[in-house]
């Protein structure tokens, strides 16, 4: 498998962390665009488990019909990133994993660091570009990854994936997004990067939970 070198790993973009801060998804950067959409998958510990593994095995492209090449494995013990509270300050360091885990096949699940060559199509929409991942966050109710653009595609920015299990025993797939559009024809019809987003997360939706029937919520900034 071949490793890519330290200089090809820099995202293409300067927000990086932005998903994480309520401020960065209400206002982001010039020339960027926000969006978040909740929904839920289901209840139970199982449900939730279920979720997370999705997610941290890539199967959540994969499952979308994404095929995912995995370029460089992360650091098991590296730091990943700090948690927020809902004013966007930082309260806690997240949970370091010193062990690597693998899927049935060999992949190593998704850790700080890893990076990765997607392609595909969703609907009419093609998917081909580098990820990084710049952060995974564990706790026992709540998973999150956030993965960066090193560039190759339509747009450049991140996307959040956050699995919830809440009090009520309810499981909420979270993801949110701060992207800007690269192709030409994206920067001259701009409502067409917002309605790619939208098909590929209710794809990831759909891929999560195929009873999957509608959003709690959505929105998409323009």
């Amino acid at each position: 498998m071949r490793r890519e070198s330290f200089e090809d790993l820099h995202v293409d973009y300067g927000a990086v962390g932005a998903t994480a801060a309520p401020d960065m998804m209400q206002y982001p950067p010039r020339g960027f665009r926000s969006a978040e959409v909740e929904v839920r998958l289901g209840s139970g510990a199982e449900r939730f488990t279920q979720a997370v593994d999705a997610i941290m095995s890539w199967d959540l492209y994969r499952g979308s019909g994404i095929a995912v090449q995995v370029l460089a494995h992360g650091e098991p013990g590296a730091y990943t990133g700090v948690k927020f509270a809902e004013d966007g300050t930082p309260i806690a360091p997240a949970t370091l994993s010193a062990e690597e885990r693998f899927t049935a096949d060999g992949t190593p699940y998704v850790s700080s660091g890893a990076s990765a060559r997607l392609s595909g199509r969703v609907g009419v929409y093609r998917v081909t570009s580098r990820v990084r991942v710049v952060s995974v966050v564990e706790d026992e109710r709540r998973v999150s990854v956030t993965f960066g653009t090193l560039g190759g595609g339509v747009a450049s920015g991140e996307d959040a994936y956050i699995v919830e299990l809440a009090e009520d025993d309810s499981v909420r797939f979270m993801q949110r997004s701060v992207f800007r559009a690269k192709a030409l024809h994206y920067r001259v019809l701009p409502w067409l990067p917002r309605r790619r987003w939208v098909a590929l997360s209710t794809r990831f939706a759909r891929t999560l939970s195929p009873l999957w029937a509608a959003r709690t919520r959505g929105k998409v900034t323009e």
